[in-house]
C-alpha cells in the first residue's frame, strides 16, 4: 500500500477523526438500515465504508509504529 506522509501528531489526530468517522458511519447504518443484513445494499455499502475506514486508521497507526 502507498504510504501517505505527515508528521506523527498528524497522524494521531488523523487515526482519530477515522475512529470517530467509524462510529458516525455505525450509527447511521444502525439507524437507516432494515434488514440489518447484507441483503440490504445500503448496509452492505456501510459496512464496507466501516471496514475501510478502519483499516485506513490501523495501517497509520501501524506505519507510526514501524517509524519509531
Amino acid at each position: 500500500m502507498e504510504r501517505c506522509t505527515g508528521s506523527m501528531s498528524t497522524h494521531d489526530e488523523d487515526v482519530a477523526l477515522l475512529r470517530a468517522m467509524v462510529e458516525d458511519v455505525r450509527r447511521i447504518r444502525n439507524r437507516t438500515c432494515e434488514p440489518k443484513d447484507r441483503s440490504n445494499p445500503r448496509h452492505h455499502a456501510l459496512s464496507m465504508a466501516v471496514s475501510g475506514l478502519l483499516r485506513a486508521a490501523d495501517d497509520m497507526q501501524d506505519e507510526d509504529r514501524r517509524s519509531s
